[in-house]
């Protein structure tokens, strides 16, 4: 869907991305043995809320102004 909205709303000034995590463990995974997942992230850790939050944050931000129409996957390489 972003690709029609960015189309529709970039001669507005409008961007639209989507922010596409990976499995982002916090507090309701405590316990959860994550060897398993991490085996299969070539970056070689967990990804952190904050990961998320960063790209969120680039994407609305003026750097981040000339981005629009993608889904942006915050997975660590995780396809």
């Amino acid at each position: 869907m972003t690709l029609p909205w960015a189309r529709e709303l970039c001669p507005h000034g409008i961007t639209a991305n989507i922010v596409a995590p990976g499995w982002i463990p916090v507090e309701r995974h405590a316990g959860f043995d994550e060897s398993g997942h991490l085996a299969d992230v070539p970056l070689g850790r967990m990804g952190t809320p904050e990961d998320v939050a960063a790209t969120a944050s680039f994407l609305a931000s003026e750097g981040g102004g000339f981005v629009t129409g993608r889904r942006v996957a915050v997975n660590g390489g995780h396809t």
